[in-house]
């Protein structure tokens, strides 16, 4: 009982269940590509007294230290990184990754009917 056409329901649930854990771990790696991808995208910034610049879209998470680091050129190693505007960054660039692939999906059902 509870087999249709000699599948087990359980397993049926285990597939859907794997599928949606892969579809999420896709959809985190890219939005963690992309958020790293994002720090070319630099913009200048004032604090205090010292001009500086820093990288990252929407939020800058990749700040110059000015005389601690290589002026001009952005390192995880030198620079400071900001993992709270990162964090936002990543979940950003997730979630818009997550519409892109929901509506190009939905476009190639459309083009199939």
């Amino acid at each position: 009982m509870g087999r249709r056409n000699g599948t087990n329901p359980a397993d049926h649930r285990r597939s859907r269940a794997t599928r949606a854990a892969g579809y999420i771990a896709v959809r985190a790696l890219a939005g963690l590509a992309l958020a790293c991808c994002s720090v070319a995208v630099h913009r200048d910034l004032v604090f205090a007294s010292e001009a500086s610049f820093g990288g990252g879209w929407p939020l800058v998470f990749l700040i110059d230290r000015p005389g601690v680091s290589v002026t001009g050129r952005l390192s995880l190693i030198e620079d400071a990184f900001n993992s709270a505007a990162f964090a936002i960054d990543w979940l950003v660039w997730s979630v818009l990754f997550t519409v892109a692939a929901a509506t190009w999906r939905r476009l190639a059902r459309r083009e199939d009917d």
